[in-house]
């Protein structure tokens, strides 16, 4: 098709048409439809003239063809009505939208006036948004200034806190060894006391047996005083005694020193034993005023941790009620930066609204224009749409009749293909035959193979038979035979 030269109107932007385009796009539309159908009945004439002389696969081919050309020229008269749709559509149009943009004019007259008044009174509410912004900020930077002093003040109270609170620990670690020493010792004298009471016993223990052997030795030493008496009368053995009797007193003498070894032993441990308890005493008293001193050290921890955790519980306060302050002063700022924006977009509009305005007033006098032209080119329109709708009439009695022998030939088609399906059946048929036969067929020389084998076994067992046979009646043979006998 010829490409058309289109011109937009001034006042819908929609493709107008001269007369003299009209008239070539008209003239180039009715060659272009005489010559597809000429086309089109050629391509008949050799379709029908071909299919009689083709194979059947040419035949479908060229059928395909054929049916492809019809939908590209069923696609391009649907393009051409549509196009002639869209003219018509675009002259009933334009008498609308002249009346439309008289009411748009009207309301960019009300719309001027409102936006005059409104740019007015933002003039008005933006004078009022920064005093009061700038009150804002005053207070802000007082109430910031108050916030900063009582913060430092908190953290030199926090600091001294935890000064205070590493002295108390320090001097807690302090008594914890001093009692760790204490009790150690306490512990060490127990051991001490415990070792000297079990030296103490076996003392006594020592101390039993020395005064049983004395005593023993006491009865010998009557009893030998007793025998010395008895023997005194005997002049033999006098002598003898006497000798005895001299070591008896050396013994008794050696006994009675260590009888008072032993006393001595006793009284000093008498004495240590004494000694041990006043000591145990004196540590017991130590221990009792250090288990006080300790329980007086926790109790004043405790208190310490209490106040503590008092002054930590008020710090944290203060320091959620400085992150409320905080989150305030994000949001003031935030609130000021929103206002400073809805100022300056408030501004920007402003700008743009004079623009748009001025805008406008070009818009309604370039409208006006164009719709005195839209009223003169709607008569012509008119004009056109009633040859356009005769030829869309005849355009759609030509893509009918086109849609009709499509459906003939997607029919015969429809035949071709039913008629070349039952061939190929008929094919695979007769193919199924040929393989049976080929089966038979080697069956049957397989038979006749193992027939031919059977024969020759046969004779060659015939052969052997007459070898033998043949040996048996030579005259050789039978005198051997005869010789053999005897």
């Amino acid at each position: 098709m010829s490409t058309l030269t289109v011109q937009k109107c001034s006042v819908c932007s929609a493709p107008a048409l001269n007369s003299q385009t009209w008239q070539t796009t008209k003239t180039s539309l009715n060659r272009s439809t005489s010559a597809k159908r000429n086309t089109s009945k050629q391509d008949l004439n050799r379709s029908l003239t071909t299919q009689n002389k083709l194979s059947k696969s040419a035949v479908q081919g060229l059928e395909d063809e054929y049916i492809k050309q019809l939908q590209e020229q069923v696609y391009y008269l649907e393009t051409e009505c549509r196009y002639l749709r869209d003219q018509l559509n675009k002259t009933s149009t334009l008498a609308h939208r002249s009346h439309q943009a008289e009411h748009e004019r009207s309301d960019l007259q009300r719309s001027l006036v409102q936006t005059t008044s409104q740019f007015e009174q933002i003039s008005s509410e933006n004078h009022g948004l920064t005093i009061a912004l700038d009150e804002l900020r005053r207070k802000f930077d007082i109430d910031k200034q108050n916030l900063l002093t009582e913060l430092d003040n908190l953290r030199r109270a926090k600091d001294a806190l935890e000064q205070e609170k590493r002295l108390h620990d320090q001097e807690l670690r302090q008594l914890r060894d001093r009692t760790r020493v204490s009790s150690d010792e306490l512990k060490n004298a127990h051991d001490k006391v415990r070792i000297l009471e079990q030296q103490f016993e076996q003392q006594l223990n020592q101390n039993k047996i020395l005064t049983d052997e004395l005593h023993h030795s006491k009865l010998e030493t009557s009893n030998l005083q007793r025998s010395l008496n008895d023997h005194h009368v005997v002049g033999r053995d006098r002598d003898r005694l006497q000798g005895i009797v001299s070591e008896l007193e050396k013994d008794i003498k050696i006994l009675r020193q260590d009888a008072k070894a032993h006393d001595t032993r006793y009284n000093e441990a008498q004495f240590l034993r004494s000694k041990l308890a006043d000591e145990k005493v004196v540590l017991l008293k130590e221990v009792k005023r250090l288990e006080a001193l300790s329980k007086e050290f926790e109790r004043e921890l405790e208190e310490l941790r209490l106040a503590l955790r008092e002054r930590t519980d008020v710090l944290q306060l203060k320091e959620q009620e400085l992150a409320g302050l905080r989150k305030k002063e994000h949001t003031f700022r935030s609130t000021v930066d929103n206002l400073q924006i809805q100022l300056d977009t408030e501004l920007i509009r402003n700008k743009d609204l004079d623009g748009q305005l001025k805008q406008l007033q070009r818009q309604l006098n370039i409208e006006t224009q164009n719709a005195l032209t839209a009223k003169r080119e709607s008569n012509e329109y008119h004009i056109r749409n009633t040859r356009l709708q005769d030829e869309i009439n005849l355009l759609l009695h030509d893509k009918d009749q086109l849609t009709i022998r499509i459906s003939t030939l997607q029919q015969q088609l429809a035949n071709e293909e039913n008629l070349a399906s039952k061939l190929r059946i008929e094919i695979e048929e007769l193919e199924r035959r040929v393989q049976e036969i080929d089966r038979l067929k080697s069956l049957e020389d397989l038979i006749q193979s193992q027939r031919w084998d059977d024969m020759s076994q046969m004779a060659q067992t015939m052969q052997t038979v007459s070898r033998t046979m043949a040996r048996a009646t030579s005259p050789t043979h039978i005198r051997k035979k005869r010789v053999d006998l005897p």
